[in-house]
C-alpha cells in the first residue's frame, strides 16, 4: 500500500525535509509520487547498516575522516580551521599596520583635532590683522576682497604647514 511522503515521515518520526533528502539522494524511490513504506524502510535500514559497518571497520566516510560515530573529530577540524583563518587574518592586518596601510583610529582622531584647532586659530587671528584696514575702507567690494584674500592665505598656509604657526 502506497502512502504520502508526509505520512511516511510521521510514521518514522522524520521531518518532511529529511524524507525529501532521502528521495533526492536516491535512497527512497517514489511510485507515482507516493512512497512504498516497505521498500523505503528496507532501503533506509540498508543505508544505516552500511554506515555502521563502515564505522566499525574504520573506513573513512565521504569526507575522508575516520569517524567513530561521533561528530567530535569534524567539530575539532572545523574549530581548528576557523582558528587558523582568524590567525591569518590578524597577521595580515598586523602586516598592513607595519607597512603603514592601516593607521590607528586614535592617531587619525588626534590629527583631525590638531588640524581643526590650527584652522580655527588662523581664522580667529584675521580680525586682529585686518581690523584697521577694514575700518578705513568705505567700499564693500574692497572689504570683501581683503577678507577673501586673508582667508585664502590662511587656508593655503595650512596646506604647506606642518602645524607650526610662525605668525
Amino acid at each position: 500500500m502506497l502512502i504520502t511522503q508526509s505520512e511516511w515521515a510521521r510514521r518514522n518520526g522524520f521531518s518532511r525535509q529529511y524524507v525529501t533528502q532521502l528521495i533526492n539522494n536516491g535512497i527512497v524511490a517514489l511510485v507515482d509520487g507516493l512512497v512504498d513504506p516497505e521498500q523505503a524502510d528496507l532501503a533506509l535500514e540498508a543505508m544505516r547498516s552500511h554506515a555502521k559497518q563502515r564505522r566499525r571497520k574504520g573506513i573513512p566516510d565521504e569526507s575522508g575522516s575516520e569517524e567513530s560515530g561521533s561528530p567530535l573529530p569534524s567539530m575539532l577540524l572545523r574549530a581548528r580551521i576557523k582558528s587558523e583563518v582568524k590567525k591569518a587574518s590578524l597577521l595580515e592586518i598586523r602586516e598592513k599596520v607595519e607597512l603603514g596601510r592601516y593607521v590607528a583610529v586614535e592617531e587619525v582622531q588626534r590629527a583631525a583635532v590638531q588640524s581643526g584647532r590650527l584652522i580655527r586659530d588662523r581664522i580667529l587671528r584675521i580680525p586682529d590683522r585686518v581690523a584697521a584696514m577694514l575700518a578705513a575702507e568705505t567700499s564693500p567690494r574692497v572689504v570683501r576682497e581683503i577678507l577673501t584674500t586673508e582667508l585664502r592665505q590662511a587656508l593655503e598656509a595650512l596646506e604647506h604647514d606642518d602645524g607650526i604657526d610662525d605668525r
